[in-house]
């Protein structure tokens, strides 16, 4: 059975106007965005915009001694100090023993403090230390017109102090390593007749296990090998 032309016909022009109004459809305006018949409703806010910012550069205060070096001298001190010239508890070049402004790792601070208590002072040397305070640190003893080295660190030493009774007449020494904000490795040195030894290391914290958000008045110390904190492996 033939479909009559006029069928045909009318077919023809139904389906033709069906795909006109498919690709005659808007499904975005100039700029991308999508039609606002079509707008998805989740899409509708704007997303925040985002500015690049440049982090600042951290510089140390610039140094009064010249460039880092690695091998720190600690004589001009030492002759400073046998002279018997003023010594203060401020960084000094290690060059020029001349007051250092800045930081500088190889800068030297000194301390003087009577360990045998016999009215003559022995002087400590930190040097070669870290923006967080850790350093090498040696002890020397006056002997006549020279010196003789009594101490060196077998842990980097943020602060010391003297503890315990004399042993070979001179008093212990408690150095402490800071590790974070609230706790660090501590070592205790005690003279042999020659120079200091380690005799016991532990740990401490100031940090209260019950409540992190205030600290402890004194710290919990919790003893440890020397030999596996001072030499590990």
């Amino acid at each position: 059975m033939k479909m009559p032309l006029f069928s045909f016909q009318y077919l023809l022009v139904f389906a033709l106007s069906i795909l006109i109004g498919v690709f005659a459809t808007p499904t975005s305006n100039e700029s991308g965005s999508q039609a606002p018949g079509n707008a998805d409703p989740h899409l509708e806010a704007q997303a925040p915009s985002i500015v690049a910012t440049q982090t600042p550069e951290v510089k140390l205060p610039e140094s009064s001694c010249g460039p880092w070096i690695d091998e720190v001298s600690l004589e001009p001190i030492l002759r400073r100090w046998l002279r018997g010239e003023e010594i203060r508890s401020v960084a000094y070049c290690s060059q020029t023993a001349v007051e250092a402004k800045g930081f500088n790792p190889s800068n030297v601070i000194p301390q003087v403090v009577d360990l045998n208590e016999d009215g003559i002072d022995e002087l400590a040397l930190r040097y070669s230390c870290s923006p967080t305070g850790n350093c090498s640190m040696k002890i020397y003893q006056r002997v006549g017109s020279s010196y003789r080295q009594i101490f060196a660190d077998r842990q980097m030493v943020q602060y010391f102090d003297k503890v315990g009774a004399k042993h070979s007449g001179f008093r212990d020494i408690r150095t402490r390593l800071h590790g974070s904000c609230c706790d660090g490795d501590q070592v205790v040195y005690r003279f042999n007749g020659k120079k200091y030894a380690p005799i016991s290391c532990s740990s401490y914290s100031y940090i209260n296990p019950q409540d992190r958000s205030s600290p402890l008045d004194r710290p919990i110390v919790r003893n440890q090998s020397c030999r596996q904190a001072l030499d590990p492996k």
